[in-house]
């Protein structure tokens, strides 16, 4: 081999090497480059889920829309699409609704060790006050502790409400037993059997002869006097008898009123004539002066028969009244049925009297 031929061979050897090592360096970047989906791809994910979430969102699932929402709503998918997405999202984190269950034993304490399921799946199994989203609609809820449900109902859960209280009572098992009676020592006991079984005793009352309408059977204590047969002791209320004002009283007063009225018409005559007669005064005729004089005597004989009239109407009213007052005191009175009860030596003796 010549001079030429191993310059040659030795520049020739670094270059092949270099290639094999570049080609081996970019190898495993060329296979994940491959490996990447393109750019239509992402954007056909990101439509994919955006027409997914809408068609979750009208069927009511708001918690599956609200995932697939967040996974377009990155800035691969677009500007628009993104922005869609993004504004969705954002509007279901106050559409979904939320619940905070919570459970008090019979004290009124709140308990902590209480499972909760919701339409049969587990929703928590501790109680600490926390709230819990769920898609709107009917879900029944139940509530149990060591396996034994103590409590469940079915409520319409609506969107947009939050923090929905779901109460519930934890009343005492079956296998709990009820708090015993402190013992009584054997004294105790035997004087509160003493008392229970033992019965007051009585003298028997001797019946006195019983008076014409008056049973006595009824007359000893503690009981009630029986109202003899076809007697009636409730007082009966009558009813109020309408107070009525008397024809008399209208008679007379609308003749007051038309007596005065007549009266103030003819003294107003008499002025108007007065009045007639100034530029002939004193010179007027004695007609003339004997017609106002006749007109103001009638005004005045009308006045005195008015007020006389009305006198008279007030007069009949309250007299009227007076009289209706009378009668209902005295049909009071008469109604009114008195029982006297009188001891004897052998019982007592009972009478009702009155008028019926």
């Amino acid at each position: 081999m010549t001079v030429v031929g191993r310059v040659r061979l030795r520049r020739t050897i670094p270059s092949i090497v270099a290639l094999l090592a570049l080609g081996l360096v970019s190898s495993p970047s060329l296979a994940r480059k491959s490996k990447r989906p393109s750019n239509g791809e992402v954007i056909g994910a990101c439509i994919t889920n955006y027409k997914s979430g809408l068609e979750q969102e009208r069927t009511g699932k708001l918690l599956e829309a609200r995932e697939l929402f967040i996974r377009c709503a990155k800035s691969a998918c677009g500007s628009p699409l993104r922005e869609e997405c993004t504004m969705r999202f954002t509007q279901l984190g106050t559409d979904i609704p939320s619940i905070v269950p919570v459970v008090t034993n019979a004290a009124g304490k709140p308990e902590t060790n209480i499972e909760v399921a919701v339409d049969g799946a587990r929703l928590t199994s501790t109680l600490d006050g926390h709230s819990f989203v769920l898609n709107p609609g009917p879900h029944d809820f139940s509530f149990s502790k060591d396996g034994h449900i103590f409590a469940s109902t079915s409520l319409m859960i609506v969107q947009g409400q939050r923090n929905r209280l779901i109460a519930a009572s934890l009343q005492p098992g079956p296998s709990e037993e009820a708090p015993r009676p402190a013992k009584m020592s054997r004294p105790e006991a035997r004087a509160v059997a003493a008392a229970v079984t033992s019965e007051p005793e009585t003298a028997p009352l001797e019946k006195a002869p019983a008076a014409p309408g008056v049973d006595l059977a009824a007359t000893s204590p503690g009981k009630t006097a029986a109202p003899a047969e076809g007697a009636d002791l409730t007082a009966r209320a009558e009813p109020t008898p309408r107070r009525r004002i008397p024809v008399l009283s209208f008679v007379t007063a609308g003749v007051g009123v038309a007596a005065l009225g007549a009266g103030a018409l003819l003294t107003y005559w008499g002025r108007k004539d007065t009045d007639l007669l100034g530029p002939c005064s004193p010179r007027c005729s004695a007609a003339s002066a004997d017609h106002i004089h006749n007109l103001y005597l009638a005004a005045d004989i009308s006045i005195g028969v008015g007020i006389a009239a009305l006198a008279s109407s007030y007069w009949a009213y309250a007299r009227s009244r007076s009289m209706q007052e009378t009668g209902e005191e005295e049909v009071a009175v008469r109604s009114t049925p008195t029982l006297v009860v009188a001891p004897t030596p052998s019982g007592a003796v009972g009478a009702l009297s009155g008028h019926f």
